[in-house]
């Protein structure tokens, strides 16, 4: 079963042959590869940022200051960072768009459209996550807010919370849990959906056609 698994994998990583018009630009726009993109260019700046930032409540901001003012570049990579983040959250929404609008999500593409729609809510995830790094005054309740509304989740509220923001009482620890889900445990999942969600692509198929 295993080898069957394995073969069907290899076999649809590039499949013999695709609709042609599913291929042009004027149909896909290309957004699903742009956000790609994006996420890569998030990677390589994030990395560069992670030299300087400083993961503690009264040095987060003041190594941000360092890499706006200080560092070589970095305001550069600060801002590629941050452009492409909002770039990369546009992109998937209106990736989203385009596949519903097509109705892109029919079979037997609705396993590949369920997980499209978890990458969203990770992208938005991720971004917010950024922002919160920042740890100056909004992104302080900026936490607090989004802290508290998890919170109110039925029965797993208090535990979610934690686990995504913290502790309740604001510490270094809150601040250390979002660096973590920000720069490992969200990249990770990002990068692991996405290949998959790629690997469906090409194992149904490839995009689906023009209505």
């Amino acid at each position: 079963m295993r080898r069957d698994s394995l073969t069907a994998f290899l076999e649809h990583i590039h499949p013999r042959s695709v609709p042609e018009i599913s291929t042009r630009v004027s149909f896909t726009f290309c957004l699903g590869g742009l956000a790609t993109a994006m996420f890569l260019v998030e990677i390589l700046t994030g990395a560069l940022l992670m030299l300087y930032y400083f993961p503690s409540i009264p040095n987060a901001y003041p190594s941000i200051q360092r890499v706006m003012y200080f560092a070589p570049y970095g305001f550069v990579f600060r801002n590629i960072h941050y452009w492409a983040g909002q770039a990369m959250v546009i992109l998937v929404l209106v990736h989203m768009v385009r596949v519903f609008l097509t109705q892109s999500y029919l079979p037997p593409r609705q396993l590949n459209w369920v997980i499209g729609v978890i990458l969203l809510g990770l992208v938005f995830i991720e971004d917010f996550t950024g922002y919160l790094l920042v740890w100056d005054e909004r992104a302080h309740w900026a936490w607090t807010i989004a802290r508290n509304l998890t919170e109110k989740i039925p029965y797993v509220g208090d535990g979610f919370a934690s686990v995504l923001f913290g502790p309740l009482h604001v510490s270094d620890l809150c601040l250390i849990r979002v660096y973590a889900w920000h720069v490992l445990f969200l990249p990770a999942t990002l990068a692991f959906l996405m290949s998959i969600h790629y690997w469906k692509v090409r194992k149904d198929g490839g995009i689906s056609t023009p209505l």
